[in-house]
């Protein structure tokens, strides 16, 4: 769920309160104000219940207390706490399966690495390379020797404080046991399987709303969600990965979900801890995504299984993307 989803879904759950409670919706702020909340307060905090006690007729806490309660019944709320007079805190669930694809793709440049700060220079100030003879390879050899990204990858990648032997044979091939070179080409394949697409009309398939709460008149308590009340014989979950995916999907959409935890991770000065996830996840991409299931062949038309693999592609892309621009290297669109 993203702040604009939340916001609505804030919105619409102090709508449904106030009606719940005989209160004037009319009287209710036309903007919900959300702020990302601090390591203790949780996700977000909303102030809606400070801002709108007062033309309600109606004391902050209290219309805090209501609106928590309504928002921690619905889906995508982890949790929802009153927390000073007029204040909710919020927690959302990590988006996971289709949202977490749309969530990157949306995200774009910036997704997993908005205000991260990873210093790189302590990491390969402090790794050494040696040479099959033993002797220390010095960085501007190193660069002439196997390219300039391929030098600053080769220490990024390796333990703290570690010496590495070089093998500069490995580093200058262009084949998948060259570790950056895979994570290259990797985000070239999928970028030249996005183009194809796109040619063939391919698209993304839409995003589920967020189903927002509603009214329950019967029920003098607060306003629930419209998904606790479902009825078994209409509940028909939506995909939680693409359609068209088997376990190799699962598997490479649950890793791209951690791609925001191996950034922290990284932080402050870890950045061997992005590289290996980057390389792990070069190597997820390459069974689930094949242009069979990507690109419609001959007179077939594009159908929904090929947009939701399209969806699997371009979030795979962009993480790869974002990562390597975290490691100050390049992302290649071709190869």
């Amino acid at each position: 769920m993203n702040a604009d989803e939340l916001t609505e879904l804030v919105r619409v759950a102090a709508l449904r309160v106030a009606s719940d409670r005989g209160l004037d919706a009319s009287a209710l702020p036309t903007t919900v104000r959300l702020r990302r909340g601090s390591a203790t307060d949780g996700d977000y905090t909303t102030t809606l219940a400070l801002q709108a006690a007062r033309p309600l007729g109606v004391e902050a806490q209290a219309l805090a207390d209501w609106l928590a309660e309504a928002l921690a019944r619905c889906p995508g709320i982890r949790s929802a706490t009153a927390a000073g007079p007029g204040f909710v805190n919020l927690v959302v669930e990590p988006p996971t399966g289709r949202d977490l694809l749309h969530d990157i793709v949306a995200g774009g440049a910036e997704y997993g690495v908005t205000g991260v700060e990873l210093d790189l220079a302590p990491h390969t100030d402090n790794v050494g390379v040696l040479a099959p003879s033993g002797a220390p390879v010095e960085a501007a050899e190193l660069s002439e020797l196997i390219g300039r990204e391929a030098a600053r990858y080769l220490k990024l990648r390796a333990r703290p404080r570690s010496s590495v032997r070089l093998d500069v044979e490995r580093w200058r091939r262009r084949t998948e046991d060259n570790p950056l070179f895979r994570v290259q080409y990797a985000h070239a394949r999928l970028s030249a399987l996005a183009r194809g697409a796109v040619a063939l009309d391919v698209t993304l398939p839409p995003r589920r709303p967020v189903e927002p709460p509603r009214s329950h008149p019967a029920d003098a308590g607060p306003a629930r969600c419209a998904a606790t009340e479902t009825k078994a014989a209409d509940a028909e979950p939506a995909p939680a990965t693409p359609a068209a995916g088997g376990r190799e999907d699962t598997e490479l959409t649950r890793r791209l979900g951690e791609f925001t935890s191996a950034v922290a991770d990284a932080v402050p000065a870890r950045p061997d801890r992005v590289a290996r996830y980057l390389e792990d996840l070069a190597d997820a991409v390459r069974e689930p995504v094949d242009v069979g299931r990507l690109l419609p062949g001959g007179d077939q038309q594009a159908t929904e299984d090929h947009g939701a693999c399209l969806l699997l592609c371009v979030a795979s892309q962009q993480v790869l993307n974002n990562g390597l621009a975290l490691l100050r290297l390049s992302a290649p669109e071709r190869m």
